[in-house]
């Protein structure tokens, strides 16, 4: 069972997808545009992770087989990448799982304060929440799919003509 904020704290009615955008969606979506092709990072899930059968092969497979059928293009050295992080921490007294997902863009982008080119985040979005129950990997697993149909959707957003539907 995922167990929201609102439930730790007895407080109803709060959902725990959290879209944690830093900046207007519009321009989130709009840094999309022309996007047909990009590698996958995974960050290596922490021990808690790996103990629950979370692991950066099954992320990085999932993540590019739903990539593949979108439409993209995957290649390892794009300039471009889908960052993918999978965070828990496991209660020291109880079942339960902290958790923190995060699925952002990596890709250059013109800093114009600086007046030259970074690698930053330029599309972000961010689970933040508790899971407990039998069967959590399914639970995370779920979640990282929920934040993938976020990406496919405003990458198809972005480009209609270009990515399946």
């Amino acid at each position: 069972m995922i167990k929201t904020p609102s439930m730790l704290l007895g407080l109803p009615g709060l959902l725990c997808l959290i879209p944690a955008v830093s900046y207007s969606q519009y321009l989130d979506v709009k840094s999309l545009k022309g996007l047909d092709s990009l590698s996958v990072r995974i960050e290596s899930p922490n021990a808690d992770s790996a103990g629950i059968g979370i692991t950066e092969n099954l992320l990085k497979a999932d993540l590019e087989r739903r990539l593949g059928e979108a439409g993209f293009t995957l290649v390892d050295d794009a300039p471009q990448a889908l960052y993918l992080n999978v965070n828990l921490e496991k209660s020291a007294h109880s079942d339960e799982f902290a958790c923190n997902i995060k699925l952002e863009l990596l890709q250059g982008a013109w800093l114009e304060r600086t007046d030259e080119w970074n690698y930053c985040s330029t599309w972000y979005r961010e689970f933040l929440g508790v899971y407990s129950g039998e069967d959590i990997s399914a639970e995370i697993t779920a979640t990282v799919s929920d934040l993938m149909d976020l990406f496919i959707n405003d990458a198809r957003s972005a480009n209609p003509q270009n990515l399946k539907k």
